[in-house]
């Protein structure tokens, strides 16, 4: 099923709950590296969505699915930046959008998103997408060379 940019606008604006923990799992050799993956349930639409999380030694990521793997939004920081379409600088923490000609290829700075610290970065990221944790995700130590 193609998404169009005004299908994953309202799936994101949509109600949706996380009924489990979200718990950060160690992966891979490396001890700086983590990730958690939880089922996140629009009960409007009768909709599953994943959303996974990872944070490795200098970047992190969130990320929100579709079943079939769209990310709908994705608020990722990275010390490389992003390049957009059309040339201009998106900057090390920026969010990608999805439409159906670029995917999720334009992205923006998220000023209501603390960058800074992986856990408020969470935080950020599940209210500007709607998204309500049945129980408080765990905290994460982040490194402070992660900042923004």
């Amino acid at each position: 099923m193609s998404v169009t940019r005004e299908m994953a606008d309202d799936l994101v604006a949509r109600k949706k709950y996380i009924h489990h923990a979200i718990v950060w799992f160690k992966r891979g050799s490396a001890p700086e590296r983590f990730r958690f993956d939880v089922s996140v349930v629009c009960e409007e639409l009768d909709e599953s969505l994943r959303l996974i999380g990872n944070q490795g030694r200098t970047n992190w990521s969130i990320v929100l699915l579709t079943s079939s793997g769209i990310p709908l939004r994705k608020l990722t920081v990275h010390p490389s930046g992003h390049t957009n379409p059309d040339g201009t600088d998106a900057g090390h923490c920026h969010k990608h959008t999805w439409d159906d000609l670029y995917k999720d290829k334009w992205t923006y700075f998220p000023p209501e998103i603390d960058c800074g610290d992986v856990n408020e970065g969470l935080l950020g990221f599940l209210k500007e997408c709607n998204i309500e944790c049945k129980v408080p995700p765990e905290r994460i130590q982040a490194r402070s060379r992660m900042s923004s």
